[in-house]
């Protein structure tokens, strides 16, 4: 952060997220408000995270986390499939700017999405697992749908957390089905880059402001069937109405959880 304060001479507030797997979804939040609350006019935004070492990795083998599909590691991330058995460690980043609408009128900008909403809770249970009704992460998500002032009939699609582990998948889908209904649209993209850890909220993020931007919703790498409560799992590529909006979910290991409302654009901003 101190790099890209000096390098765009950022002199506003600065904050670090340390909550694992929803830190960058958190930064997001927690920057979008700031805009709101009328503190900033923008935020350069994100997550990153350099995990693949000795330590971390055994680490993450003992907790039983990790996939034992090493033969074929395409392959090996299958989140909300029956055969699922763990997630494939990623490195990266994922940047966003975010900027109040006359901010970005001001300098004739054509933005892509906008942050609805935005909801956390934390778990108090334990530090890896899901509690199994689910509790956390529905209050996270009612959250975020209060504080964007819709109703799950406005989520198009559920950009999920799916690790690909057995228990966090099942508890997931049992919440969003409570939270939105057993017909909700849903799609993971942890089989596509890898469990980004801090910086999985980020490019979660990036990836539904492009969903709302091109109007699609991607399928769930490696999906063929799931043993999870009935939701719609994509297998393919399916369209997203222009006016619906994406409900991207981000479960850390600690308990915090975090979930963005992602929308369209007023015609008049695009």
């Amino acid at each position: 952060t101190q790099c890209l304060a000096n390098k765009f001479s950022v002199a506003g507030p600065k904050k670090t997220f340390t909550t694992a797997c929803s830190a960058s979804a958190q930064a997001i939040g927690h920057a979008n408000r700031a805009i709101q609350r009328g503190e900033i006019d923008l935020a350069i935004v994100g997550g990153a995270d350099s995990i693949v070492g000795e330590i971390l990795m055994l680490g993450f083998c003992l907790l039983g986390v990790m996939s034992q599909h090493n033969d074929s590691p395409q392959q090996a991330g299958k989140p909300f499939d029956r055969k699922r058995d763990g997630f494939v460690i990623g490195e990266g980043a994922a940047i966003l700017i975010l900027e109040s609408k006359s901010h970005a009128k001001a300098r004739a900008a054509r933005p892509f999405a906008t942050i609805c909403g935005y909801g956390e809770s934390e778990n108090a249970f334990r530090i890896t697992d899901l509690p199994e009704d689910g509790a956390g992460a529905i209050a996270a998500m009612r959250s975020a749908l209060q504080d964007s002032r819709l109703t799950g009939c406005d989520i198009g699609a559920i950009n999920t957390h799916g690790t690909g582990t057995e228990p966090n998948d099942r508890i997931e889908a049992q919440a969003i089905a409570q939270v939105i209904g057993n017909e909700a649209t849903v799609t993971a993209n942890k089989a596509n880059f890898g469990h980004l850890i801090a910086a999985a909220g980020a490019i979660e993020c990036a990836t539904s402001v492009m969903m709302i931007k091109d109007c699609l919703v991607p399928p769930i790498a490696n999906f063929e069937q799931s043993d999870c409560t009935p939701l719609n799992y994509r297998k393919t590529t399916a369209p997203l109405d222009s006016s619906a909006h994406v409900l991207s979910n981000s479960f850390g290991f600690g308990g915090t959880n975090a979930s963005l409302v992602i929308g369209p654009c007023d015609e008049a901003d695009r």
